[in-house]
């Protein structure tokens, strides 16, 4: 399990790594309006993409026998079937998006996207099965060579100019690799049956409708925000936004993947003992806060200095937006893992309820932003993120999974938070006495190498959680 979890931990960290580097690439080679483009077709991806395997991937790894096959392989062709459907969708509408944004590229770009949604569920379902037998180490291999080509493809569609165009070949470049590597896993998925009965369809109908049902309210309560406010705001008042987002949300890949792939199995097998899923989930929680926390907390403290090493001075104008969605970023993966509770436990319907709630709460915060152009829009973003995260987190998910107090929870905080502040204030001092200057595009970035340095230094000394994660008591 030990070993799995630094597979997953290796394929999740390069994976994210591409990814930012990608977003890094779309940020310093696009202009402010092709970048609007590629954040909005992007937030369209992010949300249609969720229904690609009809939520078989997590049906099968609740499976535990080999004899409900048949229902598998029902939920498959649901998933081609889905596929199907979506992509015949976004060339019908593509002519009506273009017209919606008033931009006739991001139809055309939604469009050339959808046709993954072919490929997605071929590779999903091999995946699914690996994962239930927590052969993690196959998954990675297979990914971080996926993923490694979607940057390879979308670094020279940039080379050669394709502009927004050139999102395209990233999610579709991987997802041919991914395919082609997987679909030998599991051969037998693959076979259309024959007669299947009602009952066969049944229960994966009904598991894929509440996933799909959260997984299609989560993400658009993800990106409401950017598919609303590329209707009201134009490209140079929503990109600096989108970009301050964007870099928030890659920050957590850099864990919270880790923490829903290898916890959510495991979440599953600990059942109801609500003891043992409570000291799981406070290790869980505790780990994930240690490594997010330096990251928002150097976008909050040193906004252009990040600006200056990952996008040349580009949005150096746009401080306070990158300093406020770092507050939102931060929110929001602390509460991330509670996901892992809801489908560990087949909790799929109360985590469809919540997040359709927590959708209608959204979206008119969103509008009602986007009316007073981006400052208005990251003052919502940021409200709406501190209320779902201060109390229905904790209810619905933590508290009704796991029995954990309030405080209990939020205690997970105090730790790196305050290793951040001290880490901040010693970092002052020592970049004060030690004339040292690293510049970059003539940015002094001194103190964020003293600030990262010092905040892994305390953290190891005096932090379980941060020793836990390298694998040392």
């Amino acid at each position: 399990m030990i070993k799995g979890g630094y597979w997953v931990a290796a394929s999740s960290l390069i994976k994210a790594a591409t990814q930012v580097l990608a977003f890094i690439l779309y940020a310093r080679v696009c202009d402010r309006s092709e970048f609007s483009a590629i954040s909005i077709a992007s937030a369209f991806y992010s949300v249609i993409i969720i229904f690609s395997d009809a939520g078989i991937g997590n049906y099968i790894i609740r499976t535990e026998t080999s004899h409900d096959e048949r229902k598998m392989q029902a939920a498959f062709i649901g998933a081609i079937s889905i596929g199907l459907a979506i992509t015949i969708a976004a060339l019908a509408l593509r002519e009506h998006i273009s017209v919606f944004y008033r931009r006739d590229d991001i139809g055309n770009i939604i469009a050339l996207m959808a046709t993954n949604f072919l490929i997605i569920p071929l590779w999903q379902v091999p995946r699914a099965f690996l994962e239930r037998s927590l052969d993690f180490g196959a998954i990675a291999k297979v990914e971080i060579i996926a993923a490694i080509t979607g940057l390879a493809a979308t670094s020279i569609a940039l080379w050669q100019n394709f502009g927004a165009y050139s999102i395209t070949f990233f999610g579709t470049s991987s997802n041919i690799v991914l395919w082609l590597l997987l679909r030998h896993v599991k051969p037998s998925i693959f076979k259309f049956p024959k007669g299947l009965r009602h009952y066969e369809w049944a229960e994966p109908i009904s598991h894929s409708a509440h996933t799909m049902g959260f997984n299609a309210c989560n993400a658009l309560g993800t990106h409401a925000d950017i598919l609303i406010a590329g209707r009201f705001l134009s490209g140079g008042d929503l990109a600096p936004y989108a970009a301050a987002k964007e870099l928030c949300l890659k920050g957590a890949l850099l864990i919270n993947p880790v923490i829903a792939r290898i916890c959510t199995p495991l979440i599953a097998r600990l059942g109801g003992d609500r003891d043992s899923l409570r000291s799981l989930y406070k290790k869980i929680s505790s780990s994930a806060t240690v490594i997010n926390c330096p990251i928002y907390l150097t976008i909050l403290l040193f906004p252009n200095e990040v600006n200056s090493i990952l996008f040349g001075n580009k949005w150096h104008s746009e401080e306070v937006i990158f300093r406020v969605m770092a507050v939102w970023g931060f929110l929001r993966a602390f509460g991330s893992p509670s996901g892992s509770l809801w489908f560990g436990l087949g909790k799929q319907r109360l985590a469809m309820v919540f997040s359709f709630f927590t959708l209608l709460f959204f979206v008119p915060a969103f509008y009602l932003g986007a009316q007073f152009g981006s400052t208005g829009l990251m003052l919502a973003a940021l409200t709406a993120m501190f209320i779902q995260q201060a109390y229905p987190i904790w209810r619905f998910a933590v508290n009704e999974c796991t029995g954990m107090g309030y405080f209990e929870y939020f205690s997970t905080l105090a730790t790196p938070v305050l290793t951040g502040v001290a880490a901040y204030l010693l970092s002052s001092i020592i970049s004060h006495l030690i004339s040292i200057h690293a510049t970059v595009n003539g940015v002094n970035t001194t103190q964020v190498l003293f600030f990262l340095l010092v905040y892994a230094l305390i953290s190891f000394y005096f932090n379980k959680s941060a020793r836990l994660i390298l694998g040392i008591k």
